[in-house]
């Protein structure tokens, strides 16, 4: 909870946070909301260092499609092919404002350095995150997409192995 501290006491004039809409203190409580969405999807990880710079809210919904269109157009397509043409951006549009309502929200982006991100250790290419937060609704949608080479996939798939099998062949041992 070190990070909920951190937030509450910072100024309203946090020289380190450019983005007034974020760390005004009457925005604070959104910024707790994201740092605690991304606690929930990573719990295992450490963000004390998230600051407010790291996020931007987003004037509409175009930023969020362009990167759905540059990032996933094999699995556009692969989607079309196999769901009678119909769009993977207009389908995933639509699961989420059916539980968030998107015209009704607030997006936000989050762009974390590297070593603020927890999926670069997975040997990720690149990534990117966004946020709906609907402040009637007070729920916030989390919406995180991110590639790794195949490589690093198998390396961690036959270390996994590996492991295992080092168990196995140590269970039998006199040591």
């Amino acid at each position: 909870m070190a990070i909920l501290d951190y937030l509450g006491k910072s100024s309203d004039s946090d020289p380190s946070s450019p983005v007034e809409h974020l760390s005004s203190r009457s925005s604070r409580k959104t910024l707790i909301y994201l740092v605690l969405t991304l606690g929930h999807m990573y719990p295992d990880y450490d963000f004390s260092a998230v600051r407010a710079h790291l996020f931007f809210q987003e004037e509409e919904m175009e930023s969020f499609k362009q990167m759905i269109d540059t990032y996933l157009s094999d699995a556009s397509r692969q989607w079309a092919a196999t769901n009678e043409g119909s769009s993977l951006l207009d389908s995933m549009t639509k699961a989420i404002d059916e539980v968030i309502k998107i015209r009704e929200c607030d997006i936000y982006s989050y762009n974390p350095d590297s070593d603020g991100d927890p999926v670069q250790e997975k040997g990720a290419i690149w990534s990117f995150y966004y946020f709906f937060y609907n402040r009637k609704l007070k729920r916030v949608v989390s919406f995180r997409c991110y590639c790794t080479s195949k490589l690093s996939a198998d390396d961690f798939l036959i270390g996994a192995a590996s492991d295992g099998e080092e168990e196995d062949a140590l269970i039998d041992m006199d040591i």
